[in-house]
């Protein structure tokens, strides 16, 4: 009898011994050691994605960290590092862009997402009634009179009704959310105003929605790019000559416009200036009308309490080392995970998760 239970027991340890075989089988050949470079690069865009917008020098920082944390050789600058997530990212319609925040004047990294280019984007975080609200809210904001690019929060507020938000102090809470989560800036006066994330994520959809106005007088025209960067202009300034287009960005833009014509606008070439002097001097600097927000940073405050979900200032450039190595933990659990769900995938056991974005809503007719 002894001999017989031995006999049986023989086949249930060799089957299980080939499963484990074909589980290691079904493994790539990479997941056995990731290299360092891979590592890096994993680890910065992971600290990206927790914050969506990172300052130069924030990333800098966080950058160098990692090198020393992942054990690169050789490791190139940063501009060249980002350069080479190019490619990896738009497999995945991921993009990192190098913008500067017109409200800081701060150069900044932006990660965007490259796939849905219009608020339909927000469908991951928002169900279609909060993406409508938040639809009405930028219409609202992008063609409020005389340049302001900011609307009022009660009157914010009041828009969320029309988008079925059941009351008005859900509308409340979800503009908060907004807020917190960096799709919109709150000034110190209660007045929302489009977010650098916004202004960045959202670029092609406001000017496919709002650009398409040249037959409209250049103060009440919502959307002009700047003369400088090309990059919509919501805090700047316009042109002193009504009847001419040109908007700029404050600082660098502005500098680089007006500082070679010494204030005129652009001087007397009608292609791409009026020539009309702008206000100021060339020691001091050059303006024109105000548009939008033209004041300082310091304006700017947030709705909420917990500083993990919105964007970092600029002047939160100090980066802990745990912080970047619990990332680094991360990336490498989430890699097991995921090689795992491959794996399951084979055998038939793998389950795919479908995603649908929420339809357009269309455009809303003005009050």
């Amino acid at each position: 009898m002894a001999r017989r239970a031995q006999h049986e027991s023989e086949p249930e340890e060799e089957e299980e011994e080939e499963e484990e075989d074909e589980e290691e089988e079904q493994l790539p050949i990479e997941s056995k050691k990731v290299s360092p470079e891979r590592l890096l690069q994993h680890t910065f865009i992971q600290a990206l994605m927790a914050r969506r917008t990172m300052t130069f020098k924030m990333a800098t920082a966080i950058y160098d960290k990692a090198v020393k944390l992942t054990g690169v050789k050789n490791a190139p600058n940063l501009v060249t590092f980002v350069s080479s997530l190019e490619e990896p990212l738009a497999l995945v319609g991921l993009a990192i862009k190098s913008r500067t925040d017109a409200s800081t004047g701060v150069q900044t990294f932006v990660l965007v997402n490259d796939f849905a280019d219009d608020p339909s984007k927000l469908a991951t975080e928002y169900n279609a009634q909060e993406i409508a609200f938040f639809r009405l809210l930028v219409k609202k904001i992008m063609t409020s009179s005389n340049m302001a690019y900011c609307i009022k929060t009660k009157d914010a507020i009041a828009l969320s009704k029309r988008a079925g938000v059941p009351t008005q102090s859900n509308g409340q809470d979800l503009m908060n959310n907004f807020v917190a989560k960096g799709w919109l800036n709150l000034s110190a006066e209660a007045r929302l105003s489009l977010s650098h994330r916004s202004l960045s994520e959202l670029s092609k959809y406001l000017k496919d929605t709002f650009g398409d106005d040249d037959d409209v007088p250049p103060r009440e025209r919502a959307y002009i790019a700047c003369a400088s960067c090309a990059d919509v202009v919501t805090i700047g300034w316009a042109c002193v000559n009504e009847d001419c287009g040109v908007r700029v960005h404050d600082g660098q833009c502005a500098k680089q416009w007006l500082q070679p014509a010494k204030g005129k606008c652009r001087g007397d070439d009608p292609q791409v200036g009026c020539g009309e002097q702008w206000n100021g001097t060339q020691a001091n600097g050059y303006t024109g009308e105000k548009v939008g927000l033209a004041e300082s940073k310091e304006q700017f405050s947030l709705a909420a309490n917990d500083a993990d979900d919105r964007p970092p200032t600029s002047d939160e450039d100090e980066v802990e080392e745990d912080e970047l190595e619990g990332t680094q933990t991360q990336t490498q659990t989430q890699k097991k995970k995921s090689l795992k769900r491959r794996a399951a995938s084979v055998t038939g056991k793998g389950k795919g998760r479908q995603v649908s974005d929420d339809e357009d809503e269309g455009e809303d007719d003005d009050e």
